[in-house]
């Protein structure tokens, strides 16, 4: 018999879409994908020497449950670097990706069931992992009108006594939304006082565009005291999606706890890729400068293209690499009433690939990627722009 739990867990849209966007292209189709979360470069090639490497020299043993320890080591010194933490290995531990990171923080705190707040729009896994611990996501709306942006008195009216955490996600997908250190202060604040975990997924954490602040846990809690995590990924920045490589920071008693978990369901993350990763952060700065450039480039070319098309409000991104318009008066145009139909009209009639806001908590609205370059960019505006009659 299948567990009741999982009558409420729904699989992955967007992994859907990135299925049938392969398949779709495998057949010869023509469209333009502005839809997976997936950079567009390939991987550094340092980082496949370095994985290579590890390969021909036999690192194909099980990894430590918690990951090697170099890597332990250098993702504690990162965030010493770049944030001014006081992280020791013991803070932290690698993952299968912040997927990882995600499942197995949310399972170390999710004792006999409980709430667990997430700001909507949200990341398509975020509350289906916590329906697996057998929580209940409560989803906090953030508004376009605000800047996608989470109201702390909204927050502390949500607070129950069956409230065991919070999942932030900045810079944030879908909206490219990035937390203020003022803001990020209040939220903390709040969980302290009603002893709450918190989690920070900030995979885009090197997408934050010129003249924006960013804020992270080490600015308010630098030796790890409090039952405060983050969540990070190589994918994004180090386009190493396929390596399934991530990491959780945070108090070593509850990295401790979530590396108990990760023991028994996956034993340890693939060694040889653990080898690449590190080679990634000993040369981030190096690697990652020119694809900030090249990004704020094509923020720019997808916020002047979607500016003409009447009906189609946005936000310009502070962070991460998407937009998230409101479709609600180009589907009212279109006939259209939903935005997964919007997305199939878009992929038929203008060969565009979007996401539709119902797989991230806000039904009338799309994400579009802008991880493709800048020729793509305006052809799909202008694809998008023909579709819509405008």
């Amino acid at each position: 018999m299948i567990a009741d739990r999982m009558r409420r867990v729904e699989s992955s849209r967007l992994l859907e879409l990135i299925v049938e966007g392969q398949r779709m292209r495998k057949e010869g189709a023509d469209f333009i994908d502005l839809g997976p979360g997936q950079p567009d470069f390939p991987v550094p090639e340092p980082i496949l020497e370095a994985t290579a490497r590890a390969l021909r020299e036999g690192h194909t043993y099980y990894s430590p449950p918690m990951g090697i320890p170099d890597l332990r080591e250098a993702v504690a010194q990162r965030y010493d670097r770049r944030y001014g933490a006081k992280y020791g290995p013991a803070n932290a531990m690698v993952t299968a990706g912040a997927k990882g990171a995600l499942f197995h923080i949310i399972g170390a705190h999710m004792d006999g069931g409980g709430e667990v707040i997430i700001p909507a729009p949200y990341y398509v896994s975020t509350p289906e992992i916590v329906k697996l611990w057998g929580g209940t996501p409560k989803f906090l709306p953030c508004r376009m009108e605000h800047g996608f942006q989470p109201d702390p008195d909204e927050l502390r009216a949500m607070i129950s006594p069956a409230t065991r955490g919070i999942v932030l996600n900045s810079p944030c997908n879908p909206t490219g939304a990035v937390l203020s250190g003022s803001l990020l202060s209040s939220l903390l604040e709040i969980a302290d006082q009603n002893r709450l975990f918190v989690i920070m997924d900030e995979c885009y954490d090197r997408y934050v565009y010129p003249g924006v602040e960013y804020a992270t846990l080490p600015h308010f809690d630098p030796e790890a005291r409090r039952p405060f995590f983050i969540a990070g990924s190589f994918s994004k920045t180090f386009s190493m999606t396929g390596y399934r490589i991530g990491y959780a920071i945070g108090p070593a008693e509850g990295i401790a706890a979530a590396g108990k978990i990760q023991s028994h369901s996956m034993n340890g993350p693939t060694t040889f890729a653990q080898f690449g990763a590190l080679e990634a952060l000993r040369r981030e700065e190096e690697l990652f400068a020119p694809v900030l450039q090249q990004f704020t480039r094509r923020r720019q070319a997808i916020c002047d293209g979607l500016a003409q098309i009447p009906g189609l409000p946005f936000c310009q991104p502070q962070g991460a690499f998407y937009v998230f318009p409101d479709a609600r008066e180009l589907m009212g145009r279109m006939g259209i009433e939903r935005t997964d139909v919007l997305a199939s009209a878009l992929l038929r009639k203008a060969g565009v690939m979007v996401i539709p806001g119902s797989a991230l908590g806000q039904e009338g609205f799309v994400r579009i990627s802008f991880a493709v370059d800048e020729g793509k960019i305006r052809q799909a505006v202008e694809r998008i722009r023909k579709a819509a009659g405008a």
